[in-house]
């Protein structure tokens, strides 16, 4: 791994509580315990002994992480201050506190850092995925999957009476069970097939 950005903002994630029990074993399945702290600035949280936060509580925290990125408060979203929140994990056991510190590093995207300084490899460009035109006028075989698509030729437009479900009627109650009967006897005669009895 080659980390080459230095990103805005490190996360702290700190253990600070359990709802129900004072102990990990039987009740935590990753183990955590109240007082352990997990680091991160963009990859996933990890703690001094180099094992990782749950990955269903990094479900619940990425999207506040994106929210101070992107300059947000997470007062708004019923934090502590605007750069601290308190979650509990989906499971409903164990409580975390999210913390971010600023940097002082330039913006990701505001930056430019995903430009590639000869301008190569730009996001939508279609470098290095196959089956993608680089340039709008140079498609030749590389045509993308949309382009490739036949085009639907749709039918003249009807009313909206014409949409409406028909009436039953005397006759098509009659040929109901008719049609219930074959269904049911394709569905079990399927089932038969995949069981090898028939």
């Amino acid at each position: 791994m080659k980390k080459w950005y230095d990103e805005e903002y490190e996360f702290t994630v700190e253990v600070i509580g359990f709802l129900r029990g004072d102990h990990t074993e039987r009740y935590c399945r990753n183990g955590e315990e109240i007082g352990d702290t997990y680091t991160c600035t963009y990859g996933c949280p990890v703690n001094k002994d180099g094992y990782g936060l749950c990955s269903k509580t990094m479900m619940m925290l990425y999207p506040l992480m994106e929210a101070v990125r992107s300059g947000g408060d997470l007062e708004n979203l019923g934090g502590d201050s605007k750069y601290s929140k308190t979650v509990v994990c989906p499971d409903g056991c164990v409580m975390f506190r999210l913390t971010a510190k600023p940097l002082g590093n330039e913006n990701f995207h505001k930056g430019g850092y995903w430009k590639d300084p000869e301008g190569a490899n730009r996001p939508g460009d279609g470098a290095g995925c196959p089956g993608v035109a680089r340039d709008p006028g140079d498609l030749g075989s590389a045509t993308t999957e949309v382009e490739r698509r036949p085009s639907v030729q749709r039918g003249p437009k009807r009313s909206v009476d014409a949409l409406r479900r028909p009436k039953w009627n005397g006759e098509s109650r009659r040929r109901g069970p008719w049609i219930i009967s074959g269904l049911l006897l394709t569905l079990k005669t399927g089932i038969m097939n995949e069981k090898g009895q028939i």
